[in-house]
């Protein structure tokens, strides 16, 4: 009942009261106290402690409301710090709310363990700000791109790192971005960044940013020399990829297998003459070179000058050879 409605009830009752007793008996009573005289209508003395009743039953009311008010009050700020709680877990950020009332402590402790990467099938969020967060996480989940800037994540959140991976597959061309922008971004997504510039971007932006080195990353380039019409490189700078002290001579061997047939003949025995002379490593490659296009005599040559049982592997192809059996080189290599 509200404490207008008790008020005016109480009022008519105690009024009922006082009539129906001054209609009895309309005399009046005098009470003495410590020296103290008053006399009032018999009605009177009757409902005095009925009024006192509903005076203390109206303090009674309007403390209870007012502390259910502050309860209400503070479950209503528990719950808006529940919901931006929530969407902090759910981004993958660190969160630190305090919560006033008992009715959220346990569901934020255990808010606060929650993975954001969950599957959310058939889930009914009536928050609109929670459900398109949710929609944000499923699209990057999905590999797909979201507009994360109004979350304004960390770089080093797992959201923000995954979306920037699936920004990555599918703008190839940003990899260039993240590359220029050294030591802001993770080694995980500069890692990424770069293997996608080496797959697929020009080798002028590739070389702007660093000249592979690893064995790996150079037969990626070479590939894409011989299967990619459009990947453009000129042979000066494809060679300075190839020579390299750390590969070994199965490295430049690999090497003249997949350049044979992209290389002109004379400009595919310079290459290979032209590594051999400054790589030592790269010897048995020439040989390989020689024996692929043919010039026997110089292939010849070339292994007699060798020691022992160096070059076996050509030692035995030209004995083959000599001996009316003309096999490919990549049948021993």
């Amino acid at each position: 009942m509200k404490t207008k409605q008790f008020f005016l009830y109480s009022i008519v009752y105690i009024a009922i009261v006082a009539i129906l007793v001054f209609t009895q008996q309309s005399s009046s009573y005098t009470l003495g106290l410590f020296g103290f005289t008053l006399t009032l209508p018999v009605a009177v003395w009757i409902v005095l402690p009925l009024i006192l009743y509903m005076i203390l039953a109206i303090f009674h009311i309007v403390f209870h409301s007012f502390a259910f008010y502050r309860t209400k009050r503070a479950i209503a700020k528990d719950l808006s710090a529940y919901d931006a709680m929530s969407k902090e877990v759910l981004l993958g950020l660190d969160t630190n709310k305090d919560f006033k009332t008992e009715y959220f402590k346990d569901p934020s402790e255990l808010t606060k363990i929650l993975s954001p990467w969950y599957d959310s099938t058939g889930i009914d969020v009536k928050n609109e700000d929670l459900k398109e967060v949710i929609g944000v996480i499923e699209k990057v989940k999905n590999g797909e791109v979201a507009d994360l800037r109004k979350y304004k994540l960390p770089k080093d959140n797992g959201l923000f790192l995954q979306n920037e991976l699936n920004r990555l597959d599918a703008e190839p061309a940003y990899a260039y971005e993240i590359l220029k922008t050294k030591g802001v971004y993770s080694e995980n997504i500069t890692k990424k960044a770069y293997a996608v510039a080496l797959a697929k971007g020009s080798y002028d932006k590739i070389k702007a940013y660093k000249i592979p080195q690893d064995i790996a990353e150079v037969n990626i380039l070479v590939d894409r020399a011989v299967n990619d019409a459009s990947f453009e490189i000129s042979s000066e700078e494809l060679f300075d990829l190839v020579n390299n002290e750390k590969f070994s001579e199965q490295d430049f061997i690999g090497f003249a297998k997949k350049l044979k047939n992209h290389l002109a003949p004379e400009q595919y025995k310079a290459f290979f003459e032209r590594l051999k002379n400054e790589n030592q490593e790269a010897t048995e490659a020439y040989l390989y070179a020689l024996y692929e296009l043919g010039m026997i005599d110089e292939f010849r040559e070339q292994l007699s000058l060798a020691d022992g049982d160096e070059f076996e592997k050509f030692k035995i192809l030209l004995f083959l050879r000599d001996n009316g059996k003309n096999v490919p080189a990549s049948l021993l290599f």
